[in-house]
């Protein structure tokens, strides 16, 4: 963690619905604040393959906040997550469909389908802190309770991670249902293998999703986040935008 990248360029993939992607003019507020470009932004449903491939060279970080909508009439979802997977540009995901990127849930045994992609794990405020060795969360202590919204709470994901190398860096705090492999921030770094065989050439992080305001099935930037919260998030940013040496 020696250099970094400008990440001049940062497309951040909105929800389909332009009253829920206005949630997202906050994360560009909260971007451009902390020194970065202001970003372009694409909705979710015009989103395949194709378009994710030409992001190399276009692009020095993807932000994804929502796969909502209909694909492409010619592509599939795991044709645009194989794409996602093999795309040579950092991404920070922050929608619970996209995290096909990290584990295939089809492969994995987690009592139901209902567990797929990722599981609520409620309405709820706090983290804790699992790993303090990482740039993201470093300066806190293993176990400390952050709390990541303001009242009023919104719906947390959690991810199961299968045969993907990655690491969990914090877990949903008060949900009491899951074990420590489940996590609300996770990162994947250059050179780990993911489910599928694909090896990272950029890094990967996932943060909380969370369900709130206009259109509740999309995971967004709002006003609730505390500073813990939008330090995390930073340092997210600004990891994924670091050049490995």
């Amino acid at each position: 963690l020696t250099r970094q990248a400008n990440a001049a360029n940062i497309i951040i993939i909105d929800p389909t619905s332009p009253e829920t992607a206005a949630n997202n003019n906050g994360l560009v507020e909260f971007l451009t604040v902390h020194g970065r470009p202001t970003p372009s932004r694409a909705p979710a449903d015009t989103v395949g393959p194709s378009e994710i491939a030409a992001y190399e060279g276009a692009f020095d970080l993807v932000i994804i906040t929502s796969f909502s909508g209909q694909f492409p009439t010619d592509v599939t979802a795991d044709d645009r997550n194989a794409a996602w997977r093999a795309l040579d540009v950092p991404i920070l995901i922050f929608d619970v469909q996209p995290t096909r990127i990290l584990h295939d849930e089809r492969d994995l045994d987690m009592g139901g389908a209902s567990d797929g992609t990722g599981t609520s794990a409620g309405k709820l405020t706090q983290l804790q802190i699992k790993n303090n060795t990482h740039y993201i969360t470093e300066g806190y202590s293993v176990d400390e309770i952050i709390t990541h919204h303001n009242p009023t709470p919104y719906t947390t994901i959690a991810l199961k991670l299968g045969t993907t190398e990655a690491t969990v860096l914090a877990e949903p705090q008060g949900s009491g249902s899951h074990d420590y492999d489940w996590g609300t921030i996770i990162v994947s770094d250059i050179g780990q293998q993911l489910f599928d065989g694909t090896v990272n050439t950029k890094r990967r992080c996932f943060m909380w999703p969370h369900f709130g305001g206009p259109g509740a099935g999309d995971a967004t930037y709002n006003d609730n986040f505390t500073a813990d919260a939008k330090r995390l998030i930073q340092r997210a940013v600004n990891w994924l935008s670091l050049i490995h040496i």
